[in-house]
């Protein structure tokens, strides 16, 4: 058991929030009922600091285990019954990003982006792809639910692969986008200032060098 503290305190139960503590919770165990995987997440959310749903609960949880499935991270041979895949069992030696976290603070810089863009950069042979990058206060995982609700038309679920944890956001954002800009990383044609040709290592280093100046 580790003493940090819990990571979505104060957060109300989203699908993103979900999706994360199935895979803590469960990544290589099962198959579990769904009825059990549920109820679990929402004790363990509630129980460490989180608020309820918002929204149906059973649904929410139907829709990460979707999302965690169409990732290939979860599958269900037996209606009702799923099976959650470790790292290292979706990953069959591909080079595939998952979440860290790095830093201290009480606010976040994050780095996030829809696979599709990772793949097509796979397939290009290219090592880097559009990442966005953007702060926010406390988690970020609200801040990018809000940015990209399936009503607005998004093709598939952000993959939030960095996250710097900080007290001064604004300036480690505005930092890193100095950087990768010299760099020649700004995507001139994206909506807003936040998107770059870049990957999570890259953009780790950079807070490296930050960190020792």
């Amino acid at each position: 058991m580790n003493n940090k503290p819990y990571r979505f305190r104060g957060y109300p139960l989203t699908k993103g929030i979900a999706k994360q503590l199935i895979c803590e919770l469960y990544a290589g165990k099962g198959p579990y009922p769904l009825s059990e995987i549920r109820e679990t997440v929402r004790q363990h959310h509630e129980e460490h600091g989180g608020s309820q749903a918002r929204g149906k609960l059973s649904t929410l949880i139907s829709r990460a285990i979707t999302d965690l499935r169409g990732a290939g991270q979860a599958n269900s041979e037996t209606t009702g019954f799923w099976e959650i895949y470790t790292d290292s069992e979706v990953d069959n030696g591909e080079d595939i990003h998952y979440r860290k976290t790095i830093g201290s603070g009480n606010s976040s810089v994050y780095l996030y982006y829809f696979p599709i863009f990772r793949q097509q950069a796979k397939s290009q042979g290219e090592s880097v792809w559009k990442c966005k990058i953007g702060k926010a206060q406390g988690e970020p995982q609200e801040r990018v639910d809000q940015q990209n609700n399936p009503r607005t038309g998004i093709p598939e679920e952000p993959v939030i692969a960095l996250v710097i944890k900080t007290d001064n956001p604004d300036s480690l954002e505005r930092a890193i986008h100095t950087i990768l800009t010299a760099r020649g990383k700004h995507i001139e044609e994206a909506p807003g200032t936040e998107w770059f040709l870049t990957n999570p290592n890259e953009v780790e280093e950079i807070c490296q060098f930050i960190d020792n100046q």
